[in-house]
């Protein structure tokens, strides 16, 4: 079977699986395309298939690509200088009850910020780790992500985790 013959398989087997990952991600987010991410993930899975890989969990599997595209494509914003603000990657995390109360969109968009200018305060690699973690990415998908070993990024996590608290703690936020 060929990888474009896999390909059709498994989008078929999981029929809207890959779309609706990447919606719910792309929701209300400025300057990305639902359709061009979505054919850049059926590249990438494409590609996964091509090169013989067997794909244990499919479901998962196409999670993990769709969240992989968006983070590019928001690293390639970033890049050509159409930053998307933390606040929007953050209020994937916020229930829409909150969202819809103003004092607590309000609330949710400070405490953002506030740690935003806490990852300002740190190098490179932990604050780019800890903002992969703080999107819901685990140790291992934020590893893959940026072509560390998982204990170097565990670390740098953990790490960053506990002066993130510290800064936190020092501009007077309570956890």
């Amino acid at each position: 079977m060929t990888s474009t013959e896999r390909l059709e398989t498994l989008l078929r087997e999981f029929p809207g699986v890959l779309r609706s990952a990447l919606a719910r991600r792309v929701r209300g987010r400025p300057g990305l395309d639902l359709d061009e991410l979505e054919q850049e993930a059926r590249i990438r899975l494409w590609k996964a298939l091509e090169g013989e890989k067997t794909i244990e969990h499919p479901p998962s599997y196409i999670n993990r690509v769709a969240a992989t595209v968006l983070i590019d494509a928001l690293r390639r914003a970033q890049v050509r200088g159409e930053s998307v603000p933390l606040d929007q990657v953050g209020e994937q995390f916020v229930s829409a009850s909150e969202l819809a109360n103003p004092q607590r969109r309000a609330e949710s968009r400070e405490l953002i910020s506030q740690i935003d200018q806490a990852l300002a305060t740190m190098g490179t690699d932990s604050a780019d780790a800890l903002r992969l973690y703080l999107q819901g990415l685990n140790t291992t998908q934020v590893a893959a992500l940026l072509n560390w070993t998982e204990p170097r990024t565990r670390n740098l996590i953990y790490r960053g985790m506990e002066r993130l608290r510290g800064e936190l703690r020092g501009m007077g936020v309570s956890l």
